[in-house]
């Protein structure tokens, strides 16, 4: 690995951690958007149990959306450390 291609992967990782929460907040509103139609839509047929059924399927694509946060911050600070940027 040159100096270049690691001074690449910092550049790459920073952007990422900048971006990261971005489109984290843009899953977690589109989510709750989803969710949030699904559940309005049972409750106009009036059907309790499949609203009940969506706002928990909702709660649980939220949990995985914050869970993927993590793991991609987690993923860009590995990528910021100063061992990538040397050469071997």
């Amino acid at each position: 690995m040159s100096v270049f291609d690691g001074l690449s992967t910092i550049a790459e990782s920073a952007s990422g951690l900048i971006l990261s929460p971005l489109r984290t907040a843009g899953r977690i509103v589109g989510t709750g958007l989803e969710a949030a139609g699904k559940v309005v839509g049972s409750l106009a047929e009036g059907d309790l149990r499949g609203a009940a059924n969506n706002y928990v399927d909702g709660v649980k694509k939220q949990v995985g959306n914050v869970g993927q946060h993590l793991k991609d911050e987690g993923s860009n600070l590995k990528g910021l450390s100063p061992a990538t940027a040397t050469t071997p």
